[in-house]
């Protein structure tokens, strides 16, 4: 696998991603991301069920969320610290569970 793409979900590469902050991301798509414009509590909360319901709704019909999740995913996003929050419609277990079940798919295939 060429080590510059960036695998998402088992999908096959979706793109490359440069190696930017997650403050560097969400200013590229300040004014097209609903949640710019929404309280950040909302995304940040921790243990708030509702905040949570309220950013995923949000999340899903953000146009943004077909570059979010896959960042929010990325060995890129990571580099800087762990993301928190809601992003690209998930939670932080959500997207570590996803990260999980990647690392162990791509150590079963190494290991055919």
């Amino acid at each position: 696998m060429d080590k510059s793409k960036t695998r998402v979900l088992g999908d096959p590469v979706v793109r490359q991603l440069p190696v930017v902050s997650p403050e560097s991301f969400l200013r590229e798509y300040e004014s097209s991301r609903p949640c710019a414009e929404t309280d950040p509590e909302i995304f940040f909360s921790e243990r708030n069920t509702k905040f949570e319901r309220m950013a995923k709704e949000i999340c899903s019909y953000c146009v943004v969320n077909t570059s979010c999740r896959p960042y929010s995913l990325s060995p890129e996003a990571h580099a800087f610290f762990p993301l928190k929050g809601i992003w690209g419609g998930l939670n932080e277990k959500e997207r570590n569970g996803i990260l999980r079940k990647q690392k162990l798919s791509e150590i079963d295939a190494a290991a055919s």
